[in-house]
């Protein structure tokens, strides 16, 4: 087959169809050096696959050693696809040009390299050139043949650490282990130390991990990192042999890491406290805890972790670390505890009950004894949160403990009424006791609900709301003007009785807290005409109007939104806007386009947001109002729009 024959594109692409076999090699060689990257790589194809195969070969490898680096570049490809036929060229002509150049023919090297050619390959890996050594090595890495290892293994020693690292990264993808001798000078090595652990944590012999261990006890950094990351991923992945070699070694590790678990740096104070969190020692649980207040977010939430694993495996230890370091601290371990699903050892039970006098810590530790302690102990334990809940009055949080430990109580609450005082947590025990299907005494919602305490009397009128339809409260009713405790009032009696007259009454009613509990009872039993509801739009209380809105089917409600839209008040041109998705999709662009219009700088932004801006439409509209917006809020929210980031879908979509 002739050259004209195999390759018509790259003579097409040369401008060389027609031309002699000698012409076009000529023309093609030239080529490579083209300004079109397509001609370079037709001309290239081409000439690998040119019958006088020799000839080309010697030409590619000066073009290689020439001037123009494109024309270098397609002949190196050229010369790669040619492989194991152009090593032998390739390897004469490196020994007799001299030059930093020759680093290009060991890279054409990279594909060609057999077991034949290796030894040559390993001559240039004593090259005085320094440039020759880190591409040699290359090459050799590439080759899979077994022969390959011992080269491999002798670059260890090599004075290039380019070399050095090449080696300790292709002995890791052939799962092949070097003399345990050279893998440890390489750990010691601060240039090679990160892959050479990479390695050596994988070996099975105790010597490799002490050598891992020697590192960080000398102050190394880098092998900190490198090692503490790598027992972590042995760790994850459950290495047989890594409990194994652990054993003694253990305490040694945790020593030499003790004093990272502080450092400022995030790559070091990480994974410090990562292996301390599985130490079993006091100082290592003292460090965890230390952590905690670390001013960097993320050694934070590493510690956050290594507490989940510390207190699931060592409750009691961490709970001695935590009591000498500080009252913060002591709490989380007691928190995590109660949180965590292990079940807790006899020693940390104990550790929890001794504690439960204190009045910094003690309502941590019912919440962890709530969680874990024997069934047979409930009983005591419920007592002892009613005694929780009169001696720290202001401790609401009893309340998630009574629930926890309620819930465990599979009789449900046992024993006569007990005794709750009318304060945050006598209030908070009391609804956990209630809803548990207790009995209150109805003197205390009233106490409750006749505090100066806002808290107590929000949780009085959760009590009410707990209780439902079973008696209507006076005191309640008297908070509906409570503004801070209007909506929790409105809660609570919306399950009680009233009679309907009695609220259509309050429609009318110059108090604002029962025309809205009026209007929402009513809505609610859909007893609210249509008439009165159109009137109370224009109530005074805007929460009135919403609530009237709402009772309003979607057929009243379409024109009354064109009037709350036009009229001023910001939060009904919200309400109506998030409404305007119901109506007809024509109606609802008019009620947009009314919207950007709005006087209000939020009404105008949640207009905007409500527009589709895949619709050709919609954005015109946009592109409009920010010809006329004034406001730079607004305006930079709709070039955010316009610029990508994105609309609700609205009902105008064309």
């Amino acid at each position: 087959m002739s050259l004209e024959d195999a390759l018509p594109d790259a003579l097409r692409f040369a401008g060389l169809d027609g031309a002699s076999a000698s012409t076009q090699r000529e023309g093609l060689l030239g080529a490579l050096g083209d300004g079109d990257w397509r001609v370079r790589r037709e001309a290239a194809l081409a000439l690998v696959r040119s019958p006088d195969r020799a000839a080309v070969i010697e030409r590619l490898i000066d073009r290689v050693l020439g001037d123009d680096i494109a024309a270098r570049n397609a002949a190196l490809d050229a010369l790669r696809t040619l492989r194991a036929a152009a090593a032998p060229p390739v390897l004469a002509r490196l020994a007799r040009v001299v030059g930093p150049r020759r680093r290009f023919l060991v890279e054409a090297l990279m594909e060609g390299i057999t077991a034949e050619t290796l030894p040559a390959v390993r001559a240039l890996l004593d090259d005085p050139d320094p440039n020759l050594p880190p591409a040699a090595i290359e090459v050799v890495s590439a080759l899979r043949d077994p022969a390959a290892t011992p080269v491999l293994v002798d670059a260890l020693a090599h004075r290039d650490p380019v070399v050095r690292i090449g080696a300790l990264l292709a002995l890791q993808a052939r799962g092949k282990s070097a003399p345990l001798e050279a893998l440890l000078a390489c750990v010691h090595d601060p240039l090679t130390v990160r892959p050479a652990l990479a390695v050596l944590l994988r070996r099975p012999e105790r010597e490799a991990f002490d050598g891992a261990l020697q590192c960080i006890e000398r102050g190394d950094r880098h092998a900190l990192t490198a090692a503490i990351r790598a027992c972590e991923s042995l760790g994850r992945v459950g290495d047989p042999g890594l409990s194994t070699r652990l054993i003694g070694a253990w305490p040694r590790w945790c020593a030499a890491v003790l004093p990272f678990s502080a450092d400022p740096r995030e790559q070091l104070a990480v994974p410090a406290v990562w292996m301390l969190g599985h130490a079993a020692s006091e100082e290592a649980a003292a460090a965890v805890l230390g952590a905690l207040s670390h001013p960097l977010a993320t050694v934070r939430a590493a510690a956050d972790d290594a507490l989940d694993v510390l207190v699931t495996h060592a409750p009691t230890l961490a709970l001695r670390a935590a009591a000498a370091v500080s009252v913060a601290q002591h709490r989380a371990v007691l928190r995590a505890l109660a949180s965590t699903p292990a079940p807790l050892e006899v020693d940390a039970l104990a550790a929890l009950a001794r504690v439960l006098d204190d009045p910094m810590v003690g309502v941590d530790a019912l919440a962890a004894l709530a969680a874990h302690a024997p069934e047979a102990s409930l009983d005591g334990l419920w007592v002892r949160v009613v005694w929780a809940s009169q001696r720290w009055p202001e401790r609401d949080d009893l309340g998630a403990v009574a629930d926890t430990l309620l819930a465990r109580a599979t009789a449900g609450p046992r024993g006569g009424e007990p005794s709750f005082a009318p304060t945050r947590a006598g209030l908070a025990v009391a609804l956990a006791w209630l809803r548990a299907g207790g009995s209150l005494d109805p003197e205390l919602v009233d106490a409750a609900l006749a505090s100066t305490d806002d808290v107590a009397v929000a949780a009085g009128l959760r009590l009410v709301e707990a209780l439902g339809d079973r008696r209507w409260s006076p005191a309640a009713e008297a908070l509906l003007e409570h503004p801070a405790l209007r909506g929790p009032a409105i809660a609570a009696l919306r399950g009680c009785r009233i009679e309907t007259a009695a609220l259509a009454g309050w429609l009318t009613d110059p108090r604002p807290g029962h025309r809205l509990m009026a209007a929402l009872s009513l809505a609610e039993r859909a007893l609210l005409p249509a008439a009165m509801a159109i009137a109370l739009l224009d109530d005074a209380e805007p929460e009135v109007a919403l609530a009237a809105l709402h009772s309003l089917g979607p057929s009243t409600q379409g024109p009354w939104l064109h009037t709350l839209l036009r009229r001023g008040r910001p939060m009904l041109a919200l309400e109506a806007l998030a409404m305007v998705h119901a109506s007809p999709p024509a109606e609802a662009m008019e009620l947009q386009q009314e919207a950007l219009a709005h006087a209000d700088a939020s009404v105008r932004i949640a207009a905007a947001s409500s527009l589709d801006t895949g619709s050709q439409d919609a954005r015109a509209r946009l592109y409009l109002r920010l010809a006329e917006e004034r406001d730079p809020e607004v305006a930079m929210h709709i070039e955010r729009l316009l610029d990508g980031g994105g609309g609700l879908t609205g009902p105008g979509r064309g």
